[in-house]
């Protein structure tokens, strides 16, 4: 037992002194060579390093170099890869025994990481892996080690698009003993003034490298979104990855903000989450069976992302039901703020994104506006947003047309042509929050447009027409109903009440106008209302800015003998006045 104790010490004294001979023995030259060597069989490039080693023996035996740097592709001289403040590694003692250095890990301080992909799509970062091949080839393994990046800086430069990115404060730990053990990483980043949390991890990443598959998971997670992948990798050069996808933000509003698609300020966009199975190459994502919730609305169908300078979105999405109520403005609440028209319109997000979406539900609802068995496609194409309704059950009739909104410089421009035949007159009035009594089947056919760079302007500037037909109901009477009474038994004017009661309720048989919009008015060409008691032709026009209304009436009774009694509106929209001629 004593002899064994003797030896043991006499090994720990051998060993403690071969260790504190290394700084002595090691030639530095060596050292800084081996690294370089060892760097530029991993990547295939260039590296130089500026300073001289410096070995340590204690807590570990080490080497820390200063001034690394690894080149870019012979393609991409302009493009150096990396560059670090200093380089830490820490040397496997047994090959050293030997006479042999190898590294067991390497500790990046303050690196500074450049991805450059130039005009004709090369990039600086795809590595010539046929150094670490042939070693593959010939030894059965290449060893690497363990990896650590202490407060480094990754710049992306696009040099094909212009577009430029950077992550600051990144730490990151890489886990790759060699060619053929599994690669891990975990890390940090900031990425936009956000916190970013990384990991990704390859089971057998020698099969990617030789442009095979590998099992790869990989997870990103931020405040304003999360990404967990579940798949496969394939190919070095031309990466490609398939499996389950999970993405979930908390806000859209403010993840499009973050990446750079800033909405303008409205109502709040509630949170997203799209899962499905995902196919990603460098032209884009494809997920099939995707099901996507949005504020609570739940649909399924098919989505792809084109990348290139601006996002390209297509797909095709089903919803049961789908509210927009948290998306839109009430127009109730629009009417009863004073400030609504100056409400600026600046669509210029819609430069940021293209877009070709078929969306269907059998149920929509936005506020009190109701919808059913819809069909929809929406196009966004160079700040240019087209709504197509193919079909929509509008309050018991059917709704069709195309809706368009274009960015401008000053604004937006608008179009609009809808048809909707056969609704709720009275379903309608209750989605508008209008306190008159409405009721009857009615249709209306428009073809407007318009320009501005608030609500009001765009109300203001309306150009076009709308036709408006309704049969069997009630509308607001406006003294009508005594105007023909005092017609009929021959009263005086004088003793006729006009008294200007819109909200009294008035049956009818039919309306049929037709109103033309031009120079900020709309012309009331030849509206005619036909009663059981009476009919009404109406002329004149209403002030689109300020909603005044100057209409001139002719009022005719079924008996012949009784002359026709003309008459004025007056007022605005929400408060007309009826008026005699000749009357004050």
């Amino acid at each position: 037992m004593r002899r064994l104790a003797v030896l043991a010490v006499a090994a720990v004294v051998l060993v403690g002194g071969l260790l504190l001979l290394v700084p002595v023995l090691l030639p530095k030259e060596a050292v800084k060579t081996r690294i370089a060597e060892q760097i530029s069989a991993w990547t295939g490039r260039e590296v130089s390093v500026r300073g001289d080693p410096v070995i340590s023996v204690f807590p570990s035996l080490s080497v820390q170099i200063d001034g690394v740097a690894i080149s870019g592709p012979a393609t991409m001289r302009d493009a150096d890869l990396a560059e670090m403040e200093s380089l830490t590694g820490s040397v496997r003692l047994l090959p050293l025994l030997i006479g042999d250095i190898e590294f067991a890990a390497f500790e990046m301080i303050n690196p500074k990481i450049r991805l450059v992909r130039d005009g004709a799509d090369n990039r600086n970062w795809m590595f010539d892996s046929s150094v670490a091949a042939l070693q593959l080839a010939f030894t059965g393994d290449v060893p690497l080690g363990a990896f650590t990046l202490v407060d480094g800086r990754i710049d992306f430069d696009d040099r094909l698009t212009g577009r430029r990115e950077t992550l600051d404060a990144v730490n990151l730990e890489i886990d790759w003993r060699s060619v053929s053990r599994p690669f891990v990483l975990s890390g940090s980043a900031t990425w936009r003034g956000e916190p970013v949390s990384i990991e990704a991890g390859a089971r057998d990443p020698v099969s990617f490298i030789k442009g095979r598959q590998t099992p790869f998971t990989a997870r990103l997670g931020a405040a304003l979104m999360t990404i967990d992948f579940d798949g496969t990798a394939t190919g070095l050069k031309n990466t490609r990855f398939g499996g389950q996808l999970d993405l979930s933000s908390s806000s859209l509003r403010g993840f499009l903000g973050w990446i750079g698609n800033p909405l303008a300020e409205g109502a709040s966009l509630a949170g997203l989450a799209i899962s499905g199975e995902a196919a990603v190459d460098k032209d884009g994502l494809d997920i099939s069976t995707a099901q996507v919730s949005l504020g609570g609305n739940t649909g399924t169908g098919s989505l792809r992302v084109g990348f290139g300078g601006r996002p390209l979105i297509t797909g095709t999405l089903a919803f049961q039901s789908l509210d927009l109520t948290a998306y839109l403005s009430d127009p109730g609440s629009l009417r009863a703020s004073p400030d609504w028209k100056l409400e600026a319109i600046d669509p210029d997000w819609l430069r940021t994104v293209d877009a070709d979406i078929r969306l269907s539900s059998e149920q929509v609802t936005a506020g009190r506006l109701s919808l059913a068995e819809t069909a929809t496609v929406i196009l966004v194409e160079d700040g240019v947003l087209e709504v197509g309704i193919a079909q929509a059950s509008f309050f018991g009739g059917a709704l069709t047309g195309r809706l368009s909104l274009t960015d401008k410089d000053d604004g937006a421009a608008a179009q609009a042509q809808l048809r909707a035949n056969g609704f709720s007159l009275a379903e309608a009035g209750r989605m508008l929050d209008l306190d008159r009594p409405l009721s009857g089947q009615s249709s209306i056919s428009g073809d407007l447009s318009t320009d501005g760079a608030t609500l009001g302007d765009l109300l203001a500037n309306m150009d076009g027409t709308v036709t408006i037909g309704a049969a069997a109901g009630a509308l607001p009477g406006f003294g009508l109903d005594a105007l023909a009474a005092s017609m009929l038994t021959g009263a005086p004017v004088s003793a006729i009440h006009t008294g200007n009661e819109p909200r009294a309720a008035m049956a009818y048989r039919s309306v049929d106008a037709s109103l033309k919009f031009l120079n900020r008015s709309a012309f009331v060409n030849d509206a005619r209302l036909e009663t059981d008691d009476f009919s009404v032709d109406l002329n004149g026009l209403i002030a689109l800015k300020n909603g005044a209304v100057d209409l001139a009436g002719n009022m005719l009774l079924p008996d012949a003998s009784v002359p026709p009694q003309s008459f004025r509106i007056r007022g605005s929209v929400l408060e007309p006045e009826l008026r005699l001629n000749g009357g004050n």
